[in-house]
């Protein structure tokens, strides 16, 4: 799989609260607006269409282009093209195009905790490797080169280096040494920027304040579980409605009907 992204858990995080947000924002705006159509002569526009378009955007972005720009609008695309895509699942999952089906929800709601319990698993994770440690250096070199390298990120990049300096490997570890003075050069210290209060570290801890590591799972796995217990409770539900709307019929049978003469 390669490397792991520097700041992987702040990209998908951009992803699953742009899918959140444009499932809720995509459903109230139609509520509010009474269901519009975009289209006419029997045609129409569904917004699925426009997900579709956005995660085509996500998917070209980052092969064209590279910085965290480009990767921050990747992942905001993703999010919402996913959100616009998902939110018409009940179409697709019934025979009469139902978008008001209601085990669609649960679908929706499940996809999203899906998303949030990846989040908890890359945030709480730690890319430690060698390779990792020396791409993460090679993204800061970049951000630095795009004027977006800030001193505390150029630090924490020549600190993660410190295993791939003591490599067995005297080409990793030599590497490791030029990337270090690289970005620990004077050159590179005329592009720094002042950080922000995301690199401050300050939004992560607001979130460790408001939303422990206990708290995050807990609520998560209770999420999960209930997603669970409604989508087999809508499964019963669509099973028993099938069977009512399909009754056992018995045909009588052709031909004369032959009855035992002897007592059973």
């Amino acid at each position: 799989m390669g490397a792991r992204r520097d700041h992987a858990e702040r990209y998908l995080f951009v992803t699953v609260a742009a899918f959140a947000i444009t499932v809720a924002v995509t459903r109230w705006y139609l509520d509010l607006t009474g269901y519009p159509k975009i289209g006419g002569g029997g045609l129409h526009v569904a917004h699925m269409l426009w997900g579709g378009l956005l995660l085509i955007v996500a998917a070209i972005l980052p092969l064209l282009f590279v910085g965290r720009r480009v990767l921050l609008l990747s992942a905001l695309a993703a999010g919402a093209g996913v959100g616009l895509f998902i939110d018409e699942v009940g179409k697709f999952i019934t025979e009469t195009n139902d978008y008001f089906f209601a085990p669609a929800a649960p679908l929706i709601y499940g996809a999203l905790l899906l998303l949030v319990a990846l989040w908890l698993v890359v945030r709480r994770s730690a890319a430690d490797s060698e390779h990792d440690a020396m791409q993460a250096a090679v993204d800061a070199t970049r951000d630095g080169l795009d004027g977006r390298l800030n001193a505390l990120d150029r630090d924490r990049a020549v600190e993660g280096l410190a295993s791939a300096r003591a490599s067995r490997s005297p080409s990793v570890a030599s590497l490791a040494d030029q990337q270090a003075a690289l970005l620990t050069s004077p050159e590179m210290d005329a592009l720094l920027i002042p950080p922000g209060w995301v690199a401050r570290g300050q939004a992560q801890a607001l979130l460790e304040r408001v939303l422990p590591l206990r708290l995050e799972r807990a609520l998560v796995l209770i999420g999960l579980l209930l997603t669970a217990l409604v989508a087999a409770f809508s499964s019963l539900l669509l099973l028993g409605l099938a069977w009512a709307d399909s009754p056992l019929i018995i045909s009588p049978p052709e031909g004369p009907v032959e009855f035992p003469t002897e007592p059973l």
